[in-house]
């Protein structure tokens, strides 16, 4: 199995456990990237995967949700959305309210 070793909004990184701590230095690592990238035909924004070391890490389903989860978000990125918590629609009677915030004295 793996487990995460990094987490951050640019990468994740799973790393096989079953040699870890025998061979840290030949563990199996999955490294996915988000950035931008050069390519032949110029520069190119999208995510990358990279398997290392002797074996692949086999992720659990935590682990696959939790690499969807970050999958999302950073399509999300890419795509240039924002936060879903900034995009939550206000209510008609919140925008009502604003309007007749100065009346209410």
């Amino acid at each position: 199995m793996a487990r995460i070793k990094l987490s951050t909004p640019d990468s994740i990184v799973f790393q096989d456990t079953s040699c870890a701590a025998d061979k840290p230095d030949v563990a199996g690592e999955l490294v996915v990237q988000l950035g931008d990238w050069d390519t032949t035909s110029g520069p190119q924004s999208g995510i990358v995967f990279d398997v290392t070391g002797l074996s692949a890490p086999l992720l659990s389903a935590y682990d696959v949700r939790k690499l969807a989860k970050w999958l999302s978000n950073s399509a999300d990125v890419l795509e240039g959305k924002t936060d879903k918590r900034q995009k939550k629609k206000r209510r008609r009677l919140e925008e009502e309210d604003d309007e007749f915030d100065g009346w209410a004295q």
